[in-house]
């Protein structure tokens, strides 16, 4: 039996988290929800996700600045990231490709097209 993916869904907003955890559920992925950065780092400092889906605006600690603490600290420098973002300006866009994300999403996300990426990640992460 395959091992159960653990994805980690970082967005402010409950609407956004309430969404992913359901489609993210009914694809059989496990679901940890982090409502800010700071949750987000706490959640990072005792675990590591097998991915993480990051919103970029957010109050007190940005996705940006999640992201720059994750590529700063060995346990989590190499976990694969995944932008889901409101947010569509090129500067944002390329500073998160200079922090190694791998897509940048716009919402509203196409479902298809979003679970297929994440499939295809995570399934060549078995293959490393």
């Amino acid at each position: 039996m395959a091992e159960v993916k653990k994805i980690l869904i970082v967005d402010d907003s409950s609407t956004s988290l309430y969404l992913m955890e359901n489609i993210l559920e009914n694809h059989n992925f496990m679901v940890i929800k982090a409502a800010s950065g700071d949750g987000a780092l706490k959640y990072l400092k005792r675990e590591v996700p097998d991915l993480v889906l990051l919103d970029l605006m957010m109050p007190h600690i940005s996705g940006f600045e999640v992201l720059e603490w994750m590529r700063a600290n060995p346990q989590t420098a190499d976990v694969p990231v995944v932008v889901v973002s409101a947010v569509n300006e090129e500067e944002a866009l390329n500073r998160a490709r200079k922090l190694g994300v791998l897509r940048y999403f716009l919402k509203p996300i196409d479902i298809e097209e979003f679970l297929y990426y994440l499939y295809s990640i995570l399934n060549s992460e078995n293959s490393k």
